[in-house]
């Protein structure tokens, strides 16, 4: 089960103020629910311990999603697939969602039911950002929201190497003690807790061209070599520790950050999405 959009339209014009205010009701309690989404990677390593911590609230926000979800269900027509007919069509929210060079603020209301009215200027919003990344554009923007980005990954992978390590040292294997296991547990202990630092709050309200500003420069050396250390380190366990307690964090360099704009699935969701709301449809919430 993923999160998806499915195109849809209102059974009828006059319910349209009803489901524009469903949608609302229903974003609203989507976003209380972090466990099921995220635009930070710290949600996804955390977001089980914060979950447990306040199963009531949880809860009474999981049955307003799906109570105002049914609602919805009830007043719309959705749209299917054109090579199979007899299936809803639908896309993962996660191209735009999970698309970490899109300022999270927008990735973050991508998680809703989108209504026609809204959804040919939403389209264009993120088209024109893409766009921009592609040719250049942007890059002062970008190198702060990168920074941002690999400081919350370098951490949640600092911590599963510090959890890694830690329950190793339990086991009574013989490959526990190897003199290769026992330089990686130095290693590890020797790493200091990476800083985290705020996602960048201005998004440009152009997208002109925005050159790494020197200070940014030498920022984005230092942590890059610091990103290159930690990439290094994850494999060296990897290939040491056993699959149950290996860590999967990728570690991007600023240039393949930057290169995800030219993934192909982005396309297709552009292509996708702009068959629909050119047919008058908007785009559901569905999970």
């Amino acid at each position: 089960m993923g999160i998806d959009w499915i195109p849809f339209k209102p059974k009828r014009a006059e319910d349209t103020p009803v489901v524009q205010a469903l949608a609302s009701r229903q974003a609203r309690a989507f976003h209380a629910l972090p466990e099921y989404w995220s635009v930070d990677p710290l949600v996804v390593v955390f977001a089980s311990e914060d979950y447990e911590a306040d199963k009531d609230a949880h809860s009474e926000q999981l049955q307003e999603y799906r109570e105002s979800s049914r609602l919805l269900d009830s007043l719309v027509d959705v749209g299917h697939s054109a090579t199979h007919p007899e299936l809803v069509d639908s896309f993962r929210i996660a191209v735009i969602g999970c698309l970490r060079l899109i300022p999270p603020q927008w990735r973050m209301r991508a998680y809703r039911t989108i209504t026609a009215d809204c959804l040919a200027d939403q389209l264009s919003l993120w088209q024109k950002w893409i766009s921009a990344v592609r040719s250049g554009s942007l890059r002062h923007y970008l190198a702060q929201l990168y920074v941002y980005e690999i400081r919350m990954e370098l951490y949640a992978a600092w911590w599963e190497l510090e959890k890694g390590a830690s329950l190793v040292r339990q086991r009574s294997n013989r490959w526990v003690t190897r003199d290769s296991m026992k330089q990686l547990y130095s290693e590890i202990d020797a790493l200091p807790e990476p800083a985290l630092l705020g996602a960048p709050l201005q998004i440009p309200d152009t997208f002109k061209e925005q050159p790494v500003e020197p200070g940014q420069a030498e920022l984005l050396v230092s942590v890059e070599a610091e990103t290159s250390a930690m990439r290094r380190l994850l494999r060296k366990w990897n290939r040491n520790a056993k699959e149950e307690i290996t860590s999967q964090w990728e570690l991007a360099c600023f240039d393949d950050f930057v290169n995800d704009a030219h993934g192909s699935w982005i396309d297709e969701f552009f292509n996708w999405a702009d068959h629909w709301a050119t047919r008058g449809f908007g785009l559901l919430l569905d999970y």
